[in-house]
């Protein structure tokens, strides 16, 4: 989670893959590794989908709100709210 959501390889192979039509997903905190990626043009890729991860409830539940960088879930709704106001 840490290291995916803005490593530069990590993007740009999810980008390829998003633009050559191949399966991009991720699971419980992977999800964080999507926020900055890309379609072709521009907008993120979870923009109009259904996207699930580790929750801020499940976080709460396990303790970690104060030890990571960021929440998944709030992250993907704040990338899904601007990409929706651009």
């Amino acid at each position: 989670m840490l290291d995916l959501t803005d490593n530069a390889v990590s993007i740009s192979l999810a980008e390829q893959m998003w633009k050559d039509g191949k399966p991009v997903s991720a699971i419980c905190h992977g999800p964080a590794a999507l926020v900055n990626v890309k379609d072709p043009n521009g907008k993120h890729i979870v923009t109009g989908r259904k996207v699930t991860c580790f929750s801020n409830t499940e976080e709460e539940q396990v303790g970690m709100t104060k030890q990571i960088p960021f929440l998944v879930e709030t992250r993907l709704k704040e990338v899904y709210s601007n990409s929706l106001h651009s």
